[in-house]
């Protein structure tokens, strides 16, 4: 049975919240701390001829908005399984109040 782990990368930009959705499918019986595991793997995937050639295009700069970019038959040697996340048509705010304010 897989399990899927969710990573919510938020930024503010010009005063608003924008996030991104990454996650990954993974054996609960093979992997017991998927966070680490992907961290790891993103560490490694830097370590690689692609990774450093994207570290210089990213002036040094790698973050989890840059995840995306690592291929996801990079993450399957370690388990995981990257998914494409569903197109999302609006993002609302969590405390939007429904109460009719009259």
């Amino acid at each position: 049975m897989t399990k899927v782990f969710t990573i919510v990368a938020n930024e503010v930009v010009d005063g608003a919240v924008e996030c991104t959705l990454i996650q990954f499918s993974y054996n609960p019986e093979q992997i017991h701390d998927p966070e680490s595991v992907l961290r790891g793997a993103i560490k490694d995937y830097l370590k690689t001829d692609e990774g450093k050639r994207q570290l210089e295009i990213n002036c040094g700069c790698w973050n989890w908005g840059d995840v995306d970019d690592i291929p996801g038959s990079f993450f399957l040697n370690y388990g995981l399984g990257k998914i494409t996340p569903l197109d999302v048509d609006i993002i609302v705010d969590r405390n939007e109040s429904f109460a009719d304010e009259n």
